[in-house]
């Protein structure tokens, strides 16, 4: 039926609107996993939310561009020491789930994520994962402590509102 698509949409909207709510708030060393399937939206979505009123600084992290190699941790925190000061409040991931893979195998990526809550907690600042559902999925399965020490996770996967102007 139809009834599904729109409590679908009020869902989204009340998981965004939580979520712009706690990116005003949340003090470093949050963690917040974010489900959105569409590449596109994941690229938007920073940009949009500053849009709506975040007010905060961010910077996007993004495995497609960083240097290989485990663990992500050292990746990202390797990225932020690079930036110069003031660092920005939010660091948004994107490609994690290129990166991931679906390897969990100890000494696997998804295992040094999973031991890696503290060290993500260290960087300070609020870390927001952009990930498809079936990493979302992998996470919750396999890097258990990653998983079950999050503060949020929402569920964005919106349906396409935005037109490209070319």
């Amino acid at each position: 039926g139809t009834g599904n698509m729109s409590e679908h949409l009020n869902l989204t909207a009340d998981h965004y609107h939580r979520l712009l709510v706690t990116l005003r708030h949340a003090p470093p060393g949050s963690l917040l996993f974010l489900e959105i399937n569409s590449p596109d939206r994941r690229r938007q979505l920073p940009q949009q939310l500053v849009t709506d009123g975040m007010q905060r600084t961010f910077v996007i992290a993004d495995f497609a561009t960083l240097p290989e190699g485990p663990p992500p941790v050292g990746v990202l925190r390797d990225f932020l020491e690079g930036l110069p000061f003031p660092r920005p409040e939010i660091l948004f991931v994107q490609g994690l789930d290129h990166r991931l893979g679906s390897d969990s195998k100890p000494g696997s990526e998804l295992e040094a994520l999973k031991l890696g809550r503290e060290l993500l907690g260290n960087l300070g600042v609020v870390v927001v994962f952009l990930l498809p559902s079936h990493t979302i999925h992998l996470i919750r399965n396999y890097a258990v402590n990653l998983w079950t020490w999050r503060a949020h996770h929402y569920f964005l996967d919106l349906p396409q509102t935005v037109t490209k102007k070319s």
